[in-house]
Protein backbone atom coordinates (compact mmCIF):
# COMPACT_ATOMS: atom_id res chain seq x y z
CA UNK A 1 0.00 0.00 0.00
CA UNK A 2 3.24 2.58 0.80
CA UNK A 3 4.27 1.46 -2.69
CA UNK A 4 0.43 2.30 -4.44
CA UNK A 5 0.89 6.02 -2.70
CA UNK A 6 3.74 6.37 -5.13
CA UNK A 7 2.08 5.99 -8.45
CA UNK A 8 0.59 9.78 -8.52
CA UNK A 9 3.92 11.63 -7.26
CA UNK A 10 6.25 9.39 -9.66
CA UNK A 11 4.07 10.14 -12.68
CA UNK A 12 3.08 13.59 -12.64
CA UNK A 13 7.08 14.54 -11.98
CA UNK A 14 8.18 11.70 -14.53
CA UNK A 15 5.95 11.59 -17.27
CA UNK A 16 7.79 9.32 -19.43
CA UNK A 17 7.91 6.58 -16.69
CA UNK A 18 5.61 4.21 -16.46
CA UNK A 19 4.91 3.96 -12.08
CA UNK A 20 3.15 0.86 -12.19
CA UNK A 21 5.67 -1.23 -13.79
CA UNK A 22 8.81 0.22 -11.61
CA UNK A 23 6.40 -0.59 -8.10
CA UNK A 24 5.75 -3.72 -9.54
CA UNK A 25 9.25 -4.20 -10.33
CA UNK A 26 10.08 -3.02 -6.73
CA UNK A 27 7.85 -5.23 -4.48
CA UNK A 28 8.47 -8.45 -6.47
CA UNK A 29 12.50 -7.89 -6.17
CA UNK A 30 11.90 -7.18 -2.72
CA UNK A 31 9.91 -10.12 -1.81
CA UNK A 32 13.19 -12.34 -3.69
CA UNK A 33 15.12 -10.91 -1.19
CA UNK A 34 13.03 -12.03 1.80
CA UNK A 35 13.52 -15.32 0.44
CA UNK A 36 16.17 -17.34 1.90
CA UNK A 37 15.71 -20.42 -0.19
CA UNK A 38 15.64 -17.90 -3.33
CA UNK A 39 18.65 -16.39 -2.54
CA UNK A 40 20.02 -19.81 -2.11
CA UNK A 41 19.36 -21.17 -5.33
CA UNK A 42 21.21 -18.11 -6.80
CA UNK A 43 24.11 -18.44 -4.29
CA UNK A 44 24.68 -21.78 -5.67
CA UNK A 45 24.24 -20.74 -9.21
CA UNK A 46 27.30 -17.98 -9.22
CA UNK A 47 29.49 -20.51 -6.88
CA UNK A 48 29.05 -22.70 -9.61
CA UNK A 49 29.81 -20.35 -12.39
CA UNK A 50 32.58 -18.65 -10.42
CA UNK A 51 34.26 -21.75 -8.67
CA UNK A 52 37.16 -22.34 -11.36
CA UNK A 53 37.91 -18.36 -11.69
CA UNK A 54 41.02 -16.83 -10.73
CA UNK A 55 40.11 -14.06 -8.18
CA UNK A 56 36.25 -14.27 -7.71
CA UNK A 57 35.00 -16.61 -5.96
CA UNK A 58 31.57 -17.24 -4.12
CA UNK A 59 30.91 -19.96 -0.98
CA UNK A 60 28.50 -22.95 -1.78
CA UNK A 61 25.12 -22.72 -0.01
CA UNK A 62 24.35 -25.99 1.89
CA UNK A 63 20.97 -26.38 -0.15
CA UNK A 64 19.72 -28.93 1.69
CA UNK A 65 19.40 -26.82 4.61
CA UNK A 66 17.92 -23.91 3.29
CA UNK A 67 14.35 -22.45 3.68
CA UNK A 68 12.50 -19.49 3.52
CA UNK A 69 13.89 -18.14 6.21
CA UNK A 70 17.64 -20.03 6.52
CA UNK A 71 20.71 -19.54 4.95
CA UNK A 72 23.34 -21.87 5.52
CA UNK A 73 26.82 -21.11 3.17
CA UNK A 74 30.29 -22.56 3.83
CA UNK A 75 32.70 -20.69 5.50
CA UNK A 76 35.07 -17.93 3.60
CA UNK A 77 37.89 -16.11 5.46
CA UNK A 78 38.47 -12.81 4.63
CA UNK A 79 38.18 -8.93 5.50
CA UNK A 80 35.54 -6.79 4.59
CA UNK A 81 36.70 -4.73 1.03
CA UNK A 82 36.91 -1.63 3.23
CA UNK A 83 39.90 -2.83 4.55
CA UNK A 84 41.43 -4.28 1.75
CA UNK A 85 45.17 -4.58 1.64
CA UNK A 86 45.28 -3.05 -2.04
CA UNK A 87 42.11 -0.99 -2.36
CA UNK A 88 42.55 -0.46 -6.81
CA UNK A 89 42.88 -4.21 -7.16
CA UNK A 90 40.08 -4.84 -4.89
CA UNK A 91 38.00 -2.41 -6.54
CA UNK A 92 38.33 -3.36 -9.82
CA UNK A 93 38.20 -6.67 -9.77
CA UNK A 94 34.42 -5.48 -7.65
CA UNK A 95 33.71 -3.62 -10.99
CA UNK A 96 34.47 -6.96 -12.64
CA UNK A 97 31.97 -9.12 -10.61
CA UNK A 98 28.94 -6.85 -10.94
CA UNK A 99 29.41 -5.55 -14.03
CA UNK A 100 31.04 -8.81 -15.35
CA UNK A 101 27.16 -10.40 -14.23
CA UNK A 102 25.12 -9.00 -16.84
CA UNK A 103 27.24 -11.51 -19.65
CA UNK A 104 26.21 -14.29 -17.22
CA UNK A 105 22.51 -13.42 -17.29
CA UNK A 106 21.67 -12.13 -13.78
CA UNK A 107 22.90 -9.14 -12.01
CA UNK A 108 23.89 -8.86 -8.20
CA UNK A 109 22.07 -5.61 -7.21
CA UNK A 110 23.30 -5.23 -3.75
CA UNK A 111 27.19 -5.70 -3.35
CA UNK A 112 27.03 -4.40 -0.07
CA UNK A 113 31.17 -3.30 1.58
CA UNK A 114 30.11 -6.03 4.41
CA UNK A 115 29.41 -9.07 2.07
CA UNK A 116 33.02 -8.45 -0.05
CA UNK A 117 35.60 -10.09 1.45
CA UNK A 118 39.47 -10.02 0.11
CA UNK A 119 40.81 -13.24 1.14
CA UNK A 120 44.38 -13.70 1.52
CA UNK A 121 45.42 -14.56 -1.53
CA UNK A 122 44.14 -11.38 -2.72
CA UNK A 123 40.69 -13.34 -4.38
CA UNK A 124 37.42 -11.81 -3.93
CA UNK A 125 34.64 -13.63 -1.99
CA UNK A 126 31.37 -12.29 -2.42
CA UNK A 127 27.91 -12.98 -0.02
CA UNK A 128 24.86 -12.16 0.08
CA UNK A 129 22.43 -12.97 -3.36
CA UNK A 130 19.05 -12.16 -1.86
CA UNK A 131 18.96 -8.93 -4.95
CA UNK A 132 19.18 -10.47 -8.16
CA UNK A 133 18.48 -9.65 -11.77
CA UNK A 134 17.61 -11.97 -14.62
CA UNK A 135 18.91 -9.53 -17.39
CA UNK A 136 18.14 -9.91 -21.32
CA UNK A 137 21.32 -10.13 -23.39
CA UNK A 138 19.38 -8.06 -26.42
CA UNK A 139 19.27 -5.01 -23.50
CA UNK A 140 23.12 -6.15 -22.63
CA UNK A 141 24.13 -5.38 -25.98
CA UNK A 142 22.42 -2.32 -26.25
CA UNK A 143 24.13 -1.20 -23.21
CA UNK A 144 27.00 -1.77 -24.18
CA UNK A 145 26.70 0.06 -27.55
CA UNK A 146 25.73 2.77 -25.60
CA UNK A 147 28.51 2.69 -23.78
CA UNK A 148 31.42 1.95 -26.37
CA UNK A 149 29.40 5.35 -28.10
CA UNK A 150 29.78 7.76 -24.59
CA UNK A 151 33.37 6.78 -24.36
CA UNK A 152 33.68 7.29 -28.37
CA UNK A 153 31.62 10.94 -28.30
CA UNK A 154 29.50 9.40 -30.95
CA UNK A 155 26.14 11.22 -30.01
CA UNK A 156 24.35 9.63 -32.66
CA UNK A 157 25.39 5.73 -32.18
CA UNK A 158 24.97 6.70 -28.34
CA UNK A 159 21.56 8.37 -28.92
CA UNK A 160 20.43 5.15 -31.43
CA UNK A 161 21.34 2.69 -28.56
CA UNK A 162 19.15 4.71 -25.38
CA UNK A 163 16.44 4.68 -27.80
CA UNK A 164 16.79 0.80 -28.51
CA UNK A 165 16.93 0.78 -24.60
CA UNK A 166 13.86 3.16 -24.39
CA UNK A 167 15.55 5.40 -21.94
CA UNK A 168 15.49 8.60 -24.26
CA UNK A 169 14.71 9.95 -27.64
CA UNK A 170 17.54 9.46 -30.26
CA UNK A 171 18.05 12.95 -30.95
CA UNK A 172 19.48 13.47 -27.20
CA UNK A 173 22.60 11.94 -27.86
CA UNK A 174 24.72 14.65 -28.19
CA UNK A 175 22.76 16.09 -24.52
CA UNK A 176 23.66 13.38 -22.40
CA UNK A 177 27.25 13.28 -23.44
CA UNK A 178 27.49 17.08 -23.04
CA UNK A 179 26.24 16.73 -19.21
CA UNK A 180 27.36 13.22 -18.21
CA UNK A 181 31.16 14.84 -19.29
CA UNK A 182 30.48 17.78 -17.39
CA UNK A 183 29.26 16.18 -13.99
CA UNK A 184 31.69 13.35 -13.92
CA UNK A 185 34.59 15.81 -15.29
CA UNK A 186 38.03 13.45 -15.18
CA UNK A 187 35.96 10.05 -13.97
CA UNK A 188 35.03 9.80 -17.61
CA UNK A 189 38.33 10.86 -18.85
CA UNK A 190 40.72 8.30 -20.51
CA UNK A 191 43.40 7.35 -17.68
CA UNK A 192 43.73 6.63 -13.99
CA UNK A 193 41.41 8.50 -11.84
CA UNK A 194 40.68 8.45 -7.99
CA UNK A 195 37.30 7.74 -6.91
CA UNK A 196 36.41 8.93 -3.87
CA UNK A 197 34.99 11.63 -1.36
CA UNK A 198 36.05 14.68 -2.91
CA UNK A 199 35.59 13.51 -6.72
CA UNK A 200 31.76 12.33 -5.60
CA UNK A 201 31.46 16.02 -3.86
CA UNK A 202 32.73 17.38 -7.06
CA UNK A 203 30.44 15.94 -9.25
CA UNK A 204 27.07 17.01 -6.79
CA UNK A 205 28.48 20.59 -6.59
CA UNK A 206 29.09 20.61 -10.76
CA UNK A 207 25.31 19.08 -10.69
CA UNK A 208 24.08 21.81 -8.16
CA UNK A 209 25.71 24.28 -10.45
CA UNK A 210 23.87 23.49 -13.48
CA UNK A 211 20.60 21.32 -12.92
CA UNK A 212 18.55 22.28 -15.94
CA UNK A 213 20.55 20.01 -18.42
CA UNK A 214 19.94 17.04 -16.48
CA UNK A 215 16.73 17.71 -15.44
CA UNK A 216 15.34 18.02 -18.48
CA UNK A 217 16.61 14.98 -19.63
CA UNK A 218 15.20 13.01 -16.71
CA UNK A 219 11.66 14.43 -17.71
CA UNK A 220 12.26 13.46 -21.34
CA UNK A 221 13.48 10.19 -20.51
CA UNK A 222 12.24 7.11 -18.76
CA UNK A 223 13.78 3.63 -17.15
CA UNK A 224 12.52 0.20 -17.92
CA UNK A 225 11.76 -2.07 -15.22
CA UNK A 226 14.24 -4.68 -15.73
CA UNK A 227 16.99 -1.75 -15.65
CA UNK A 228 15.83 -0.54 -12.11
CA UNK A 229 17.38 -3.39 -10.41
CA UNK A 230 20.70 -3.32 -12.54
CA UNK A 231 21.06 0.71 -11.72
CA UNK A 232 20.83 -0.05 -8.14
CA UNK A 233 23.56 -2.11 -7.85
CA UNK A 234 26.18 -0.52 -10.99
CA UNK A 235 25.28 2.59 -8.33
CA UNK A 236 26.12 0.72 -5.18
CA UNK A 237 29.03 -0.44 -6.35
CA UNK A 238 30.19 2.69 -7.59
CA UNK A 239 29.73 3.70 -4.53
CA UNK A 240 31.40 1.14 -2.20
CA UNK A 241 34.87 2.04 -4.60
CA UNK A 242 34.69 5.95 -3.45
CA UNK A 243 34.37 4.49 0.19
CA UNK A 244 37.35 2.63 -0.94
CA UNK A 245 39.42 5.68 -2.35
CA UNK A 246 40.14 3.63 -5.59
CA UNK A 247 42.12 4.80 -8.25
CA UNK A 248 41.20 3.14 -12.34
CA UNK A 249 40.25 3.76 -15.65
CA UNK A 250 37.00 3.55 -14.31
CA UNK A 251 35.27 4.11 -17.97
CA UNK A 252 37.48 1.44 -19.97
CA UNK A 253 37.02 -1.03 -16.87
CA UNK A 254 33.46 -1.08 -17.45
CA UNK A 255 33.66 -1.17 -20.98
CA UNK A 256 35.91 -4.48 -20.67
CA UNK A 257 33.65 -6.12 -18.30
CA UNK A 258 30.46 -5.46 -20.26
CA UNK A 259 32.21 -6.69 -23.10
CA UNK A 260 34.34 -9.97 -21.81
CA UNK A 261 31.85 -10.40 -18.80
CA UNK A 262 34.23 -12.40 -15.88
CA UNK A 263 37.02 -13.19 -18.63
Amino acid sequence: MLLDGLLGPLGAAFPGLDPGALIREVRERVQDELDLEHEASNQRRFHRALRAHPFLTVPAPVTRLAQEGVLVSAWVDGVPISKAPDPDTAAARLLVFVVGSARFGVMHADPDPDDVLVLPDGRLAILDFGATRVVVPERVASTQAALDAFADDDAAALGAALAQLGALPESEGAAVIEVARHILGELVQPGVTRLDTPAVIGARDRLIARPDPLVRLALAGSLAPDDLWPARGIGQMFGVIARLGATGDWLELARAALRDGWG
